[in-house]
């Protein structure tokens, strides 16, 4: 059994409003600017060695990316191939615009950047034993820190399993993604995945969906709700041999 998850569409448990490092605030340089600030302050042989290509003011950018996209994929031509996200990259707060009583345990942040808890990230872990990034992220809310413990969530798992065996989904020219960011659960019905394909992976993404998609083994669904965690709606689609 296969399940498959689109990111929420508006602001709520799973995906708070707000921004990284404050970086709504004038005074305050934010994520996109500590990255900036970081790259432009060293030697340019290691500037080249992060971005080989392209301007490095566009260095936030590209972190950003990698939160999203597959390792050695080439987003554009003027950026150069994503590579894994390292410690002094990943975003050390997101603050909140407002305080929320209740958090889910995988949200979206801003730019489609997920994150976890602490009892979510330690049931992919178990399941896939080590494949993913994690790095701990405050949640600061406008008068204190959410009290649970996320971390930004990199999923490194990409799979070629979706089949459309009903012939529903339009053609694509090659090295193109569908590029639609709801799935319904009329969708998810006439919606294949062959289990050769995506065998002993629990969370991963679809190289032919883009990164509003994200499916999830039956293995993951139990032992999430067996935990009692919460997270944006599912659905259950065709697993096929």
């Amino acid at each position: 059994m296969v399940w498959i998850m689109s990111l929420p569409s508006g602001f709520g448990e799973f995906w708070p409003d707000g921004e990284f490092e404050d970086g709504d605030k004038p005074q305050v340089i934010g994520w996109d600017g500590r990255l900036k600030d970081y790259i432009t302050a060293l030697p340019v042989d290691r500037q080249k060695e992060l971005m080989p290509v392209g301007d490095v003011t566009r260095y936030g950018y590209f972190v950003s990316l990698k939160y999203i996209r597959e390792v050695g994929t080439t987003v554009a031509p003027d950026l150069p191939p994503i590579t894994p996200v390292m410690d002094q990259e990943a975003p050390r707060s997101f603050n909140a615009s407002k305080s929320y009583k209740q958090l889910g345990d995988l949200i979206m942040l801003n730019d489609r950047i997920l994150a976890v808890s602490e009892d979510m990230r330690a049931i992919i872990e178990a399941l896939d034993g080590g494949a993913h990034q994690f790095f701990p992220i405050d949640i600061v809310m406008p008068r204190s820190i959410y009290p649970k413990t996320f971390f930004t969530f990199v999923v490194t798992n990409y799979r070629n399993s979706y089949i459309d065996i009903n012939g529903v989904m339009p053609k694509l020219a090659p090295g193109e993604r569908y590029n639609f960011s709801k799935v319904t659960k009329g969708d998810a019905v006439q919606s294949h995945f062959q289990k050769v394909a995506f065998d002993g992976a629990h969370v991963w993404r679809e190289r032919l969906f883009n990164e509003f998609i994200i499916m999830f083994s039956n293995e993951f669904v139990d032992c999430v709700q067996n935990a009692g965690l919460s997270m944006p709606k599912i659905y259950q689609a065709k697993e096929i041999v």
